[in-house]
Order: structure tokens, then C-alpha cells, then sequence
């Protein structure tokens, strides 16, 4: 039935595509169509005061919907007219309960509809002919109808789509951030529109769903093509970004800088987490009809759907926010940790343990596990460098005057991010002075960033042993906002904001 309705989108040639308008109003139908069949439902099961109030709102949002696009179209509207309405759709709504009726009425009459042609009611009107055949089961209206009213707010959403890609293209990101943002809005809409198949009776579903075969979302062109478009306008702010010579993630860092491109990254952000929300709502549904174990229609297994939904559909601009959240650990990690240990204070709180004292230890052990200690940054071996430490009451002091790190566990989270920051450190290091059981050094750290610039800094390290060579207590003094710095220079000497 779908390629029916895709068949009335097509341009009708004089200049200006109603496959909006019509696709819009033929949604509109599609809750008209639901509200009667909830109407005629007699199952005591079947939720219907919940059923109706949510497909009258979905019909109301979506005339706000469309006027809002009629309203942003380049063609100058009718003023306000009677609303195209079917002459069953007028039925229907006649037949709503008061209240029901008087907001979608309401709703209807606020749109700027513009005239139709006979032939474009007769496109509308294909949505009558959908519903020519008999249901077999009860929930066959819902679910169908459900999948068509998806297909017409996709069809508007690509529509809104690729015109913004285009203007993005030529540098418009104002009016293409505003197309994405309409899009977005169509998408929210689907979402509410298939939460209703939450409603559904399992028992009364179950009998379609086994001769669905392909008739599912997971077989829709629309939402496999619309988890393909925000990458596609991406690219445009990528290409307009390349030739600035700057990253994502410098637009990230410094959005206030070009207010226009960030305005426009956001719409896009905003898309992609739409399309995954889109994701986590049919697994979920799924589960409430199929459980966990099951293989879908395309014979998957259900687990598989989360996979799908949590996976970023804007690879590029997920490693950006990752670069610059590893950059400001790096930057503010220092004034951070000091807010967190003197709110601690404050607060009365003390939960960490007292200063170690230094306990009769080798000097020949107390270099070995010095040794060690910088051996394992040049490994990049997270757990030879934790158990250098005391399990239980091992303490690092990354910046004096910073919350401690106490214990292996809370010590390996530290590291472990200490890595992710720099994928290579050629660690050299002097000892100062050696004392029983505490060791003072003057290191120099060689790296390679995340994001593969070098970095060159040092500091002062100090160690407390116990007896058993086991460190107590290790702090460390050395300037991170300078290392920052070398790791991601503030880009906004070299920014020219869009016009």
C-alpha cells in the first residue's frame, strides 16, 4: 500500500511541489481514520480514551506542523481557509467527543491551507482507498495505519532535509539550520505517532505480526534514508570548516566565535539524536510485544536493536565532543579537583586518608618501583602501574591542593584516562633526594596527544613508601592548563565567522 502513497508525492510540475501539503493532510486523514476505528472499537482492553486522546493530539501537532512549514514556504499563502477535509474526515470529526473535536477543529482551521486543485484532493484522497480492504485482526488498522502516517511525515522530513543540504552547500546555514530544525519536528512527530503501537493488545497483534513479513518499519526506504541524511549535512559544515583550515572540534571550543555554524552543528546534533530516539523507542516496543529473546523480521535478534540505537549515526562529530571533553580534563582538571576538595571541606567532609607516613624501606626497592612507576607510563600498562600502589590506601595527588585518588580501583579510572589523553609518553626522570621511605623526583614527559599533536612538560613528583615498597602516597606538581595549551591552542586567532 505504501507505493500508493508515495505515488501522490511526486511534483505536479507548475513550480511549486504540494507533495508537502498533501503528504501533511493525508497524515492528518490517517488520524482521522484511527479516531473512527477507536470509536467503533468495542474491547474493553483496548485503552480507548487513551487511544483517542493520543491520535487527536498527533493530528493536532500535526496541522501545527504544517502550518508552520506552509508558514516558512517561499509562496505566499491563502489567508485562512476551510479545511480541506475529506468528506469521511469531516464525518469523523463531526462524530469526535466536544472536546476532542473543538481542539482538532481548532487546529485545522489555524492553517494557511493553500487552494487544491481537484487533482490534489484526489491525491489525498488515496489514503480513503488504503483502507478499501477488510482488517483481519483488530490491531491490523493501528499498526498499518500507524506505519503510513510514519511514511508521510518522513517524506516531509527528507523533503525539509534536502532543501537544507542544498542551502548548506552554498554557505546558508541560517536557512538550512531552520529546514533541519522542521525536519526535526517531523521526526519527534513519528516518534509520538509509533509510541501508540505501545497500545496495542498482544494477543489481538500477534496474528498479523506473523504474516507482516515485510510490512514493517524495518523494511521503510524513509527511515533507513533518514538515518543516512545528517551525515550528508555534516559534510557541508566539514567542507566549510576545511577551508578555515580548522576541526569540528574547534567550532566545539569556541562556538561563540561563529555563532551561524554553531546555530547550525546544533540543528543537525539535534536531528541525529531524533533518528536514535526513533531507534529506542521501536526496540523498546519491540520488547513489550516480542521480549528479549526473539528474532525480529529481518531475523535479528532483538538484543540487536539496542546496538543499533546507541550506536552514533554522527560518527565525526562524536570523536569532536570526545577530543574537546579530553582536552578540558586536561585544561580544567586542576581548578576542578580544587572546587571538589574545598566543597568537601566545607562541607565537613573528610573522607580521604591522612598523610602516610613514611616507613623503613630499601633505597635500592624505593628506586626500583620509581623505576617502575615511569616504566609503566611507557607501557601504557594501566595495571602494572596500579599495583605499584597500596590497594586499599594508595593516594595520587595529581596537582597539590587536588582531590586525592585513593585506592587501585579509583587509581586505574585515573590512568586509564591519562592514556586515552596520550597515546604515547617517553617518560625521563632524576631523583632529587632520597630519604627513609620518601623519594622527591623532577621528571620530563615526551608525548603524543589524542588528537597527535606533541606535548613537551615536566614537573615534581613525590613518594611515600611502605615498608614492603608499595607507594602510599604519590604528588605531583606541574602546570596542566600549559599542556592544554600545547595539546589544543586556542584557535580563535585563526576564526572568521560566517556571515
Amino acid at each position: 500500500m505504501l507505493p500508493q502513497l508515495q505515488a501522490t508525492w511526486q511534483s505536479d510540475g507548475d513550480g511549486r511541489d504540494r507533495s508537502v501539503v498533501i503528504a501533511g493532510l493525508q497524515a492528518v486523514e490517517l488520524c482521522l481514520r484511527l479516531a473512527g476505528d477507536v470509536l467503533d472499537d468495542n474491547r474493553a482492553e483496548a485503552c480507548a480514551e487513551e487511544r483517542l486522546s493520543r491520535v487527536v493530539r498527533c493530528a493536532v501537532d500535526s496541522c501545527a506542523l504544517i502550518a508552520e512549514l506552509l508558514g516558512d514556504a517561499a509562496e505566499t499563502p491563502t489567508p485562512r481557509s476551510t479545511p480541506p477535509l475529506t468528506a469521511q474526515g469531516k464525518r469523523i470529526l463531526g462524530a469526535l467527543p466536544t472536546r476532542h473535536a473543538e481542539a482538532l477543529g481548532a487546529a485545522l482551521t489555524a492553517v494557511p491551507w493553500p487552494r487544491l486543485t481537484p487533482e490534489h484532493r484526489a491525491r489525498v484522497e488515496v489514503v480513503l482507498g488504503l483502507r478499501a480492504n477488510p482488517w483481519q485482526e483488530p490491531e491490523d488498522a493501528l499498526f498499518r495505519t500507524v506505519h503510513q502516517f510514519t511514511e508521510c511525515w518522513l517524506r516531509i522530513a527528507l523533503h525539509q532535509i534536502d532543501d537544507a543540504a542544498v542551502k548548506a552547500a552554498a554557505g546558508g546555514f541560517v536557512e538550512a539550520a531552520r529546514d533541519v530544525d522542521l525536519a526535526t519536528r517531523a521526526v519527534e512527530l513519528v516518534i509520538f505517532n509509533n509510541d501508540m503501537l505501545e497500545l496495542m493488545v498482544p494477543a489481538d497483534f500477534h496474528p498479523l505480526r506473523v504474516r507482516l513479513r515485510d510490512g514493517t518499519a524495518a523494511h521503510s526506504r524513509a527511515v533507513h534514508e533518514m538515518f543516512r541524511r545528517p551525515v550528508t549535512l555534516l559534510s557541508a559544515l566539514r567542507e566549510f570548516l576545511a577551508g578555515k583550515d580548522l576541526p569540528l572540534v574547534a567550532l566545539l571550543d569556541n562556538p561563540g566565535t561563529d555563532p551561524v555554524a554553531y546555530r547550525y552543528l546544533r540543528a543537525v546534533a539535534s536531528l541525529a539524536k531524533r533518528c536514535q530516539t526513533f531507534l529506542l523507542h521501536h526496540y523498546q516496543l519491540v520488547l513489550e510485544v516480542l521480549g528479549t529473546n526473539t528474532r525480529g523480521t529481518l531475523g535479528n535478534e532483538v538484543q540487536r536493536l539496542a546496538t543499533h540505537a546507541v550506536r552514533p549515526l554522527l560518527p565525526e562529530l562524536d570523536q569532536a565532543r570526545h577530543d574537546l571533553a579530553l582536552i578540558a580534563g586536561i585544561r580544567y582538571g586542576a581548578v576542578s579537583g580544587r572546587m571538589v576538595l574545598d566543597g568537601e571541606r566545607d562541607a565537613g567532609l573528610h573522607p580521604y586518608p591522612p598523610r602516610a607516613t613514611p616507613q623503613r624501606c630499601p633505597d635500592e626497592t624505593v628506586r626500583t618501583r620509581i623505576d617502575a612507576y615511569f616504566q609503566a607510563f611507557r607501557d601504557r600498562d594501566a595495571s602494572a602501574w596500579t599495583a605499584l600502589f597500596d590497594p586499599a590506601n594508595g593516594v595520587l595527588v595529581d596537582i597539590n591542593g587536588t582531590r586525592p585518588v585513593v585506592g587501585r580501583k579509583k587509581l586505574a579510572i585515573f590512568v586509564n584516562s591519562l592514556f586515552d589523553s596520550f597515546h604515547e609518553i617517553e617518560p625521563s626522570y632524576t631523583v632529587d633526594r632520597m630519604e627513609i621511605g620518601h623519594a622527591k623526583v623532577t621528571w620530563r614527559m615526551s608525548a603524543v596527544s589524542h588528537m597527535n599533536t606533541p606535548a613537551r612538560f615536566s614537573g615534581t613528583e613525590t613518594f611515600t613508601f611502605a615498608a614492603d615498597g608499595l607507594i602510599l602516597h604519590a604528588e605531583a606538581e606541574w602546570d596542566a592548563h600549559a599542556v592544554a595549551r600545547q595539546v589544543w591552542p586556542h584557535p580563535s586567532e585563526h576564526w572568521t565567522p560566517t556571515a
